[in-house]
């Protein structure tokens, strides 16, 4: 101290002094800097130059921010997929009029087309499928079926026509995976794990089919056999099938491939349906809700190449029965009876895959 001064007070105030507006200095000069260039280029560059930089500057923080969401989606198991489908159907729809004194049956045959698309967050899932007639199986031949019986039960009318048939199915669900576990190997030679995933998952959707049919000929096998009005229309027929379902799923997967099983039954069942008889112009509706039994399965199997190409193979099955009533347009009291609906339907298929 002297002169009753503490000189390190004053070392500390001359360092201050000195240094501080050096350091204001820097920071402000840059800031500066751009400012200028900011003004210089508002002076300079035309309005539309400057409208361009702001579109290019909002762009910017746009993709940051979508960037930034994607990697939090990704990092807490968010998922997105998307697929391309083809497919075979093959079965048959058939139904019995008035306990068995007419029978009609309408084939499955044909190529489809279709897609995927599914939303995953954690253990909750969105899915959904789709699927459109392509071309019909040439080999189908003479598969549409018409019988009838009198009273006695004698079969006096047995016909068959070939068909051309179109097919629109839809089927969404929502999941939510109730049980997960890894199992881990250890392979001893790389010190590594290589590990298997199950997911057990409880399905809740709803499945619409539509199916319509063009008949073409008669080829009687019955009483006066023969063929009758080759290349000419016979009949029509239309169907909907509005299916409600549950369900259960499961999952077994690891690094390369994969297996998917699902089980559903629709608790709720509703179909209706058009039969236009051409040749006797005959027009019958039909509604079913009673007594539904409806099952549904399927089975997938995939082999992934890297984190988001997957190729997949697989088949679902659907097997509905319901009763219901049949009625003519006109309401003729002697065609109004009961009617119950049969289906077999199977698809075979194949697909390629993309998760983002």
């Amino acid at each position: 101290m002297l002169f009753g001064i503490n000189m390190q007070k004053v070392r500390l105030l001359l360092f201050v002094f000195l240094f501080m507006p050096l350091a204001v200095y820097a920071i402000e000069a840059p800031l500066q800097n751009q400012a200028i260039n900011d003004t210089l280029f508002a002076e300079v560059a035309s309005p539309a130059q400057q409208q361009a930089v702001q579109v290019e500057t909002k762009e910017e923080n746009f993709m940051g921010k979508l960037s930034g969401f994607t990697q939090s989606f990704k990092s807490h198991g968010g998922y997105l997929d998307l697929g391309l489908r083809t497919g075979y159907i093959y079965g048959q729809n058939s139904y019995d009029f008035s306990q068995h004194t007419s029978e009609l049956e309408f084939p499955f045959r044909a190529y489809l087309g279709g897609g995927n698309i599914n939303l995953g967050y954690k253990s909750i899932s969105m899915n959904s499928e789709f699927w459109g007639s392509m071309l019909d199986d040439p080999s189908a031949g003479w598969h549409t079926k018409d019988k009838d019986w009198n009273g006695s039960g004698q079969l006096y009318s047995d016909t068959k026509s070939y068909s051309d048939m179109n097919a629109v199915i839809w089927d969404a669900n929502m999941r939510y995976n109730f049980f997960e576990h890894s199992f881990g190997k250890k392979k001893a030679a790389e010190d590594t794990i290589k590990s298997t995933n199950m997911k057990l998952g409880l399905l809740l959707g709803y499945r619409y089919e539509r199916f319509g049919y063009k008949d073409f000929g008669l080829l009687q096998t019955c009483d006066n056999e023969g063929s009758y009005g080759d290349g000419q229309e016979v009949s029509e027929y239309k169907i909907k099938y509005r299916l409600p379902y549950y369900g259960l799923a499961m999952d077994m997967s690891n690094d390369k491939f994969g297996v998917s099983l699902n089980a559903k039954y629709a608790f709720k069942a509703h179909a209706e349906d058009y039969d236009n008889h051409l040749l006797r112009n005959l027009h019958f509706y039909g509604d079913y809700k009673k007594s539904p039994n409806v099952f549904m399965a399927s089975i997938a199997m995939h082999r992934k190449f890297n984190n988001n190409w997957q190729i997949n193979l697989g088949a679902d099955a659907t097997l509905v029965r319901i009763d219901g009533v049949t009625y003519e347009e006109d309401h003729d009291p002697s065609w109004d009876t009961t009617q119950n609906i049969d289906t077999k339907q199977f698809i075979y298929w194949m697909g390629v895959g993309y998760r983002f």
